[in-house]
């Protein structure tokens, strides 16, 4: 039941993240539309492209509306599993903290099995982790990674 509340989160974060981009996006072609349209010296091409992205906005708010709609039914589909007693875990995920250092471990396990040793996290969003290791730098899904880890870096 703890991975569906990490799945949850994930899946929460994203929404609420990419529907605050939208917000903004959209916010800042009304104010551009405004300041063109009420400008009696705005030329017809000033015009054409302050509603061209305009246009550019509201799409791309709709694709993200599209997409909440897939991502909120999938996290439904989840809930209706786990309440049926299907168990999300792997069982082959896991982390070895490396002592005294926050972000640092000394070995990563994910859910695929790859292991990953001398892991420094980089950074982490509301989906993945970015860390370095011995063999690079690599970026995975905060799915992948043990649930606590997942839920010390998800960010919305």
């Amino acid at each position: 039941m703890k991975a569906l509340l990490v799945w949850s989160l994930v899946i929460g974060s994203s929404i609420v993240t990419h529907a605050a981009d939208e917000a903004k996006s959209l916010r800042s072609a009304a104010a551009a539309l405004q300041r063109v349209f009420s400008n009696p010296s705005a030329t017809p091409e000033q015009k054409q492209k302050a509603q061209n992205t305009a246009i550019e906005a509201i799409i791309s708010a709709a694709e993200v509306i599209e997409q909440k709609d897939e991502l909120l039914a999938v996290q439904s589909k989840m809930t209706t599993m786990a309440s049926k007693g299907h168990d999300f875990s792997d069982g082959k995920s896991s982390a070895v903290p490396s002592a005294g250092k926050d972000n640092e471990y000394e070995s990563l396990t994910v859910k695929n099995g790859t292991t990953y040793k001398n892991v420094k996290v980089l950074s982490s969003d509301s989906t993945s982790l970015k860390f370095s290791h011995d063999g690079g730098v690599v970026t995975v899904s905060l799915l992948d990674v043990p649930e606590k880890m997942a839920v010390k870096y998800i960010k919305p």
